[in-house]
């Protein structure tokens, strides 16, 4: 698929495809400002209910989630950091 199809929103909601070798998928903001990744797509990122998800900027399209790995650890000895659940 190409980025084209994915920029033009020819996806379902939560779809997911690989863009510039990572995996990606659109979902809409809600009118709460809430993100709603559906169950399906968060099992092939690997994400279970109740996970903390770290927000960082991505680098191309648009907001990245982090559930593991270097960052979290980093992440984790900043108690700046806000804590939402």
């Amino acid at each position: 698929m190409e980025t084209l199809d994915w920029l033009d929103f020819n996806l379902r909601k939560g779809e997911t495809i690989t863009v510039a070798g990572k995996p990606s998928c659109w979902v809409k903001l809600s009118t709460k400002g809430c993100i709603v990744v559906p169950l399906e797509t968060l099992k092939e990122y690997g994400v279970n209910p109740g996970d903390l998800l770290l927000s960082v900027r991505g680098s191309r399209f648009a907001l990245t989630f982090c559930v593991k790995g270097a960052l979290i650890d980093l992440a984790k000895k900043h108690s700046s950091l806000t804590l939402i659940k």
